[in-house]
């Protein structure tokens, strides 16, 4: 039985936050087992830490890490670019239109990265996605035009007020008839 409690706590993080004392034969063992608070909350203070290096003397230890996590933004914006880009299957039979295709999906996400930048200088923390939203330009048979633009989210508000977007309801006014 020693050797496999002794199997148990091999490679296991957790071994040196417990103590354990396993007396006793066959049939008739006792065990006892201690965790050692004090070390555990020693190794839960440091829980989350990251271990950085860096040159730059005028940044606190909080504005290193602030930048280093932002490293991973970048990195995600350049596998969006570079990578292979994912598009809803679609039929395109022509390369024109496939190629209209890519291009206005790379200006998209352009778009997302201005709109990220625009908040970050806004001092808006981004964390969430600013999808879904979705606006509808119809014409009708008679000629008509009809603009709709769907409710904006309590974060999305938030955005836009920062940034000095006009308010969803200008967007909402019917353009003139075109005949």
């Amino acid at each position: 039985m020693v050797e496999r409690l002794a199997s148990v706590r091999r490679g296991n993080p957790a071994k040196p936050l417990v103590t354990v004392d396993l007396q006793g034969a066959d049939h008739a063992l006792h065990l006892k087992f201690r965790l050692d608070r004090d070390r555990l909350a020693a190794e839960q203070a440091l829980d989350g830490r990251y271990a950085l290096g860096t040159n730059a003397t005028h940044l606190s230890a909080d504005e290193a890490l602030t930048i280093f996590k932002a490293q991973d933004d970048a990195e995600k914006q350049f596998r969006a670019w570079k990578g292979p880009l994912a598009v809803r299957p679609v039929f395109l039979h022509t390369d024109q239109r496939i190629e209209g295709l890519v291009f206005i999906s790379l200006v998209a996400l352009l778009v997302r990265a201005l709109l990220r930048l625009a908040c970050q200088q806004a001092g808006l923390k981004v964390s969430a996605e600013f999808a879904p939203w979705s606006a509808v330009d119809l014409t009708l048979t008679d000629g008509t035009h009809v603009r709709q633009v769907a409710l904006p989210t309590d974060f999305q508000a938030q955005v836009m007020a920062a940034l000095g977007v006009p308010p969803c309801e200008r967007y909402l006014t019917p353009l003139a008839s075109s005949g």
